[in-house]
């Protein structure tokens, strides 16, 4: 959809006089510019607009290439993706429970704080880490060979018992249940 300038006013505080004197300037400069602000139209929608913004040379006059693109409709959809996760997180707190996701290689790419209280390690030292390398000796063999059947049906997992150590050496078992992610080729993720 084509926005003209014509029918719009500036409502945010980059599309002030002030600040595009100041990107004007500095694209007088050499410097490109790139900013980000909001118009109202007409009918009071606010669309979010990126500006790209550089002085053009060879000329005795001062010319600007400028480009503009509507921007609305992706800072919406970031909005959503920002508070789904942001629920999704509470609720894997407040459940009590340890949520977590593997990647396809087996290496943690997701833990919800709970695993500071069930582990006893921050969700920095379990990322890129995989479940056997908190797993006591005798069940990273027993729970692999199980854990590998599985992988290769993408099956589900259903209360696979294992034991772990925590940081301070402490031994706890843990009932895993998941589900495999699954591409649209029906590849893990």
């Amino acid at each position: 959809k084509k926005l003209g300038v014509e029918g719009f006013s500036p409502k945010t505080k980059e599309f002030s006089p002030k600040n595009m004197i100041k990107y004007v300037k500095k694209a007088a400069k050499g410097i490109p510019q790139k900013f980000e602000g909001g118009f109202v139209e007409k009918k009071g929608k606010l669309h979010r607009t990126k500006v790209y913004l550089r002085g053009v040379k060879g000329s005795e006059e001062e010319r600007w290439a400028a480009g503009a693109r509507d921007v609305t409709e992706k800072r919406i959809a970031e909005q959503k993706f920002s508070e789904s996760k942001k629920r999704f997180e509470d609720i894997a707190m407040s459940s009590g429970d340890w949520v977590w996701e593997v990647d396809n290689t087996g290496k943690y790419t997701y833990a919800s704080g709970s695993v500071k209280k069930i582990l006893g390690y921050s969700i920095n030292e379990i990322i890129g880490k995989t479940p056997f390398d908190f797993m006591i000796k005798e069940d990273v063999k027993r729970v692999g060979k199980i854990f590998g059947k599985i992988a290769s049906k993408k099956e589900e997992i259903k209360d696979l018992e294992n034991w772990n150590i925590t940081k301070k050496g402490k031994r706890v078992c843990l009932l895993i249940n998941g589900v495999p992610i699954l591409n649209e080729k029906g590849e893990l993720l």
